[in-house]
Parts: C-alpha cells; structure tokens; sequence
C-alpha cells in the first residue's frame, strides 16, 4: 500500500488525458438543498479510552498504541510509545486514518532516533470530528508507515484496528444534510453547504463520499463552477474500502475574490471517481442550488 498516492495520482492524469471533461449532463434537473449548520455547538466529547496494545513489531522498530484521551486542548490524542534496535532514525506515520469508520487524518509524527523509549501523540483535529458529528470513539483503524530516514526505505503495516471501551456503546451516525449527487457501483457522493460564520467563502462547500466497496477509491472533481463562474478547486480524497468521509471542497480565497463572489447560491459539479484498476464513475455535471 505504500506506492497506493502514487499509483492513484498516475491512472488520475492518465484518466483525464483519455476522457478530457465534457459539460453534459440534465442541468435542467435541480438538486435543491438548505444551509445547515454541519457543527456541533458543543464541542466537549464523551470519555473513551484503549487498552496498551502491541501494534508493531518488526524489522526492529516495536510499536505501542498507549491510552485515549478525549479532553485533550486541540482535540482527543491517541498515544503511541515506540522503541527500536536498528541503528538508523526512523520517522513514524499514520495513514489512511478513520475513526468509527469515517476518515480523520490526525496530526502525527514519532522520531525514533535512539533506543530509548519514545512517546508521541497522534491529536485529531477537534473541527475535522465535530465536522463528522463524532462525539466519541468507538473504533479507529490505521496503517503505520514507517520511513529510514538514511535513505528512501519504507515499511508500511497492514491495517490496525483498535477497539475502545465505547465499542458497542456508541452507535456512530452517518446522517449527511446535503444533496445525493452520485448514488452508483457502490459510492455515493453527497454536497451540502456548512452555515459557519468562521469559515472563509472558499469552504463552505462540503463532500460526503460512502465507498462499500472492498477497494479504495479516490474522487476528484472534473468541471466545477460556482454561481455560472468556471473555478479549479482543490479536491483529491481517497476513501478507504468500507469507509466514507467529510471533505471540504476549497477554492482559492484570490478565486473566489477576483470574481466577486460574495455568497454562494449555486455550484455545477462533475467528479471522476476510480481505483488501482481505473475509473469506476465518470460522472455528467449536476446543478446545486443553496437556499436558507
């Protein structure tokens, strides 16, 4: 799984230059959807904690996923302690992160440069799970990558599953408020628009993305404009098999200013979703409309 980006990102530029994007598609057909409010107001979550647990343990390097906290200042923190008997720094990743199955890319790095024991703290972001409507975790699943820092060496584990004490007492719910825009071959993609006061125009547009299928996927967008204006946001999302995520469509703030935007009320769409064995969906544009 460690050239998966790669891969992915190759069969991307090879599938554009084959399809090209084309704006086609019923614009005549309308997916009307309200603003809401995609924030918890409250943002204090409900306690969780693991058991010490063995996650790794190879090639020299052993690997401990250590204790939950969930009160942590910028978000709940996953604590890791990591030793090694190789001689070489090695720097330690999480990746391809999902808590209750929804996919939370954490901030996270151990330097394993001695042979004293390390601890290091994987902090999940606290907007990105209020986001999600996460209020604790039941389960969260990783891949450890693990890189020498002498050379372009890597090792990356299989995935790691880590039950909390709020496994089969907390029922995640994946309730999305926004627009079914693509509902086939086992991924549905949803739009919503967030009302959050805080956010910068060029976020507020939000994707959910389910994937059921027993692959990975990637979804980019193809043709976008915003209010009739042609944009180039910013949006590449890999979605584990089995998982789904909340993912902000950005555009640049310079975008969104050169063209006097100054709220958002429509959005035209186009995505191109495939896999490490190609495209899967090739989607047709969709109209958005926003209204309070």
């Amino acid at each position: 799984m460690g050239n998966k980006k790669y891969i992915t990102l190759v069969i991307s530029i090879i599938v554009s230059l084959l399809t090209g994007c084309t704006k086609t598609g019923n614009l005549d057909k309308v997916y009307l959807t309200s603003i809401e409010d995609v924030f918890i107001t409250e943002d204090v979550f409900i306690n969780a904690d693991i058991e010490e647990q063995l996650v790794f343990d190879n090639h020299g390097i052993t690997i401990k996923a250590v204790s939950l906290n969930m009160n942590a200042d910028e978000g709940p923190t996953l604590v890791f302690s990591g030793t090694k008997t190789v001689d070489t720094e090695h720097i330690v990743k999480l990746k391809y992160c999902s808590v209750n199955n929804i996919m939370i890319e954490p901030k996270f790095e151990m330097r394993l440069n001695s042979i004293d024991e390390i601890t290091a703290e994987a902090v999940f972001p606290k907007k990105l799970l209020l986001t999600a409507d996460i209020k604790t975790f039941s389960s969260i699943s990783f891949i450890i990558h693990i890189a020498d820092a002498s050379n372009n060496n890597f090792i990356n584990s299989n995935q790691i599953n880590i039950i909390t004490t709020m496994s089969g007492e907390y029922a995640q719910k994946h309730e999305f408020p926004g627009a079914p825009i693509i509902e086939s071959n086992g991924v549905t993609i949803m739009i919503g628009k967030k009302a959050d006061s805080e956010a910068s125009l060029s976020k507020q547009i939000y994707i959910y993305i389910d994937n059921t299928l027993s692959e990975d996927i990637v979804v980019e967008t193809k043709e976008t404009s915003i209010n009739g204006i042609e944009m180039d946001p910013m949006f590449f999302e890999t979605v584990c098999a089995g998982k789904k995520s909340w993912a902000c469509l950005s555009f640049r703030d310079s975008e969104i200013v050169e063209n006097g935007i100054v709220n958002i009320d429509e959005l035209i769409i186009s995505f191109r979703v495939f896999n490490i064995f190609g495209p899967i969906i090739d989607s047709d544009c969709s109209r958005v409309k926003f209204s309070v």
